[in-house]
């Protein structure tokens, strides 16, 4: 190969491996989806626990940290209290029962809803809600 082709194949090799590492996270990412869709959809939701990673005035970003997998646990989906946004402390709390939920904290969630068009999970708060 000649020295001048050695940069144009260098890049040409160096996108490819760029896609295929986007397309097998991709691919991986779908399968995690289905996956939590058909749990989704039994009678008893099984419950997990999720790491509180964000904090937004919509609601927590959780994750699974077994299954490598991030949603949204929406304010309304937390049921048996009435949990108010503190943007300056970054947190959760229960206006009746005061318990608190914020950055680091684990919580028991289940599957709410798998949007696959947007890929993304959407929780809810399982009834025994901290771990």
């Amino acid at each position: 190969v000649p020295v001048s082709r050695l940069a144009e194949l260098s890049r040409h090799i160096n996108r490819t491996e760029r896609a295929s590492g986007e397309a097998e996270t991709e691919s991986k990412k779908l399968k995690k989806l289905e996956y939590f869709a058909r749990l989704s959809k039994g009678k008893r939701k099984p419950v997990y626990n999720a790491t509180v990673t964000d904090v937004k005035s919509m609601g927590l970003i959780v994750e699974l940290p077994d299954y490598q997998l991030q949603g949204l646990l929406h304010v309304k989906d937390m049921p048996g209290d009435v949990f108010l946004y503190n943007p300056r402390r970054a947190e959760y709390r229960g206006r009746k029962k005061g318990q608190v939920l914020r950055l680091g904290d684990t919580v028991k969630v289940c599957i709410g809803e798998v949007d696959f068009l947007k890929r993304q999970v959407r929780f809810t708060l399982a009834a025994e809600r901290r771990k």
